[in-house]
């Protein structure tokens, strides 16, 4: 089955490409959001941001270490840098095969970390120097 958020939709990250002495070099961060502490909460996460892709913003700020700015990064400011959205409630360490028939939520976090790794590989990470 697929990598999806606690609602069912498709998970998410944002990619600035790395330019100059910084294109293989890499530094991710990832979006918290702190664990569900009960099926009725991982139910409510679902109908926010933090349990749904499709109630995020559709625009992620690259500010702080993911800023492209020199001046305010200056170690980072060339290199890939990637923004990895949280949407899971569990720290993306769930994988659980079923959907909750109960509340149609889905615990599948492993399976979205899996995925953007995989694609961050194919997209350059497997060659980063850092």
């Amino acid at each position: 089955m697929a990598n999806l958020c606690l609602d069912g939709s498709p998970p998410a990250y944002a990619l600035d490409e790395g330019f100059g002495d910084g294109a293989n070099s890499w530094v991710l961060f990832i979006e918290g959001g702190g664990w569900c502490s009960s099926k009725s909460d991982c139910f409510k996460r679902s109908k926010s941001a933090i349990g749904s892709t499709n109630l995020k913003s559709r625009s992620t700020f690259f500010k702080g270490l993911l800023d492209n700015n020199q001046t305010f990064n200056p170690d980072f400011y060339n290199w890939n840098r990637v923004y990895i959205t949280y949407c899971d409630g569990a720290s993306f360490m769930a994988d659980i095969e079923e959907v909750d028939p109960e509340t149609n939520v889905t615990y599948r976090g492993a399976r979205i970390f899996d995925a953007i790794m995989d694609d961050l590989l194919a997209k350059g990470m497997k060659n980063a120097d850092n």
